[in-house]
């Protein structure tokens, strides 16, 4: 039951942390210029209503459902080796990496580098094959939808553009 708590605490949390994330990007992104235009505002609230839903979801689930045996529960910590702050800061690093590199070689070539990263560090893949798969299908939807569904522009890059 104290599982339930927590999982209903976490999911209050995010849904909050949703809300200010919405009111925030309503309040300092301007919408688009003409009639149907999408504009630079609706992805950043799109990502926060998703969010919002999933993590209102998430709480409202945990809430009203019971604990599903009777065993005892297992320490939190069981198992996990306390390798979770390296990971949160190599993921860390490699968001701040994806920033980096969408400026200097563009948005393709920097999507391609950090999926390709982060499935060889953080997942620990190294089948070749999965990892090419992986990665040249994330950049490739990701350019389909941003760049040809959605018409946004994307980074090109100062050291290497792509166009």
């Amino acid at each position: 039951m104290i599982r339930n708590r927590k999982d209903v605490a976490t999911g209050s949390v995010f849904t909050l942390l949703a809300v200010v994330w919405c009111s925030y990007v309503w309040m300092t992104i301007p919408p688009g210029a003409g009639d149907g235009d999408i504009g630079p505002r609706a992805f950043p609230l799109l990502l926060g209503a998703v969010l919002g839903l999933l993590s209102a979801g998430f709480a409202v689930l945990r809430a009203f459902r019971g604990p599903k045996s009777i065993e005892p529960p297992l320490d939190d910590d069981a198992g996990s080796g306390g390798n979770e702050l390296a990971t949160m800061l190599t993921l860390f690093c490699l968001i701040m990496l994806y920033g980096y590199a969408m400026q200097k070689i563009g948005f393709v070539l920097a999507t391609a580098l950090c999926v390709a990263l982060t499935m060889t560090i953080l997942a620990g893949d190294r089948a070749p094959v999965r990892i090419g798969a992986m990665t040249l299908g994330v950049t490739l939807g990701c350019w389909l939808v941003f760049a040809k569904i959605m018409a946004l522009p994307l980074a090109v890059g100062t050291w290497i553009s792509l166009g």
